[in-house]
């Protein structure tokens, strides 16, 4: 028999509703994101983290578990469960967006001349003298993450009775 595999998506913490709402959502973004054969071979596990903003300062954060790898295929990460449905669904948009630019080693945390840097489609950014606002990959994350939480939400609202409306902040 042939095993058919497929990424792997394990919420951590929040409340039943939120794990499901992280499931569903993560599934759909990642399939967006990257191809079906790099999709089979990852694997997510979403931390949902109460007051991670107050206690960190971030509604969120990702990063690959086998940091050793080229394309690493492991990942955590943490969203703030505290935060109302919607902005914590498109918070986790953005972090899986973090999460597909590892997979495709789009980005990687590298060491230049002893000095931390972001490695982003082959240029080096340090951590130190590039804000927050301007780096590529996040401007990317910014600008996806919208439209990925918006596209996912048109097929749910469409296609499952089950979750009303209102539910996911429209």
């Amino acid at each position: 028999s042939i095993e058919v595999r497929r990424m792997k998506c394990h919420p951590k913490g929040g409340k039943k509703y939120q794990k499901e709402w992280v499931s569903e959502i993560t599934q759909y973004c990642m399939k967006k994101l990257v191809s079906t054969r790099l999709y089979n071979l990852l694997e997510v596990t979403v931390e949902l983290k109460k007051d991670l903003f107050h206690k960190e300062d971030l509604y969120g954060d990702a990063s690959p578990d086998d940091w050793g790898e080229v394309r690493p295929k492991f990942y955590t990460v943490r969203i703030d469960s505290s935060l109302k449905l919607r902005p914590m669904l498109q918070s986790l948009c953005h972090e899986l967006v973090h999460v597909s630019q590892y997979a495709k080693n789009d980005m990687r945390e590298v060491t230049v001349k002893g000095v931390m840097c972001t490695r982003f489609k082959g240029k080096n950014y340090p951590h130190d003298k590039t804000d927050y606002w301007m780096q590529p990959w996040e401007v990317e994350a910014n600008g996806l993450e919208r439209g990925l939480f918006e596209m996912w939400a048109t097929v749910v609202i469409t296609w499952s009775p089950r979750h009303p409306r209102q539910s996911i902040g429209h």
